[in-house]
């Protein structure tokens, strides 16, 4: 957990129920300003296997922030050395299972580019779906697939959302802004 220009925060997390909770600073220092925060993270189970192609499904931001997000980005790229023959994506803005797309993304050799286009209030939050026609190298190696079956190999599919900010491996990187 770092600022805008590397140096680290003071976090701790905390689960309830299904939800993850980061808390950052100093609970006893009231933060003034424009902050930025930078998270890293890895997830399992985050890619759907279907028959015919594979699909990340991400609720990026999350929806339970009481401060504004300024702007949401989610860079999404699959490894691997075969390109995906064809790529799709989707993105919804909004309340939790909102289809508001108030956002704009694009996709070309096997990345995907999603932002908001205005500010997220207080409960809203960017989700995206990434998809790619099956390629033999990107099959899954570690995880489950989409039936919920494990799968055995460690993967070759990283996801870099923004985060103030199923199932093989990914890893994200965002950055979220809090005007103050």
């Amino acid at each position: 957990m770092v600022d805008g220009a590397g140096k680290k925060w003071s976090y701790k997390v905390s689960r309830a129920g299904n939800q993850l909770n980061v808390r950052i600073g100093d609970a006893n220092r009231f933060v003034d300003g424009h902050q930025t925060y930078v998270i890293t993270y890895q997830v399992e189970n985050a890619v759907l296997f279907f028959n015919d192609h594979d699909e990340l499904y991400w609720n990026v931001t999350g929806n339970n922030w009481k401060a504004t997000i300024q702007e949401a980005v989610a860079d999404v790229d699959i490894k691997g050395k075969d390109k995906s023959l064809k790529l799709w994506a989707a993105a919804y803005t909004g309340i939790l299972g909102s289809r508001d797309s108030d956002c704009t993304y694009e996709t070309s050799d096997n990345r995907g580019r999603f932002s908001t286009k205005k500010a997220l209030k207080p409960g809203e939050g960017l989700t995206i779906a990434f998809g790619w026609t099956k390629v033999s190298s990107f099959l899954p190696r570690r995880g489950r697939d989409s039936c919920g079956q494990p799968t055995s190999e460690k993967t070759g599919c990283s996801c870099s959302p923004f985060s103030h900010s199923s199932a093989w491996p990914t890893s994200g990187t965002g950055e979220a802004e809090i005007p103050g």
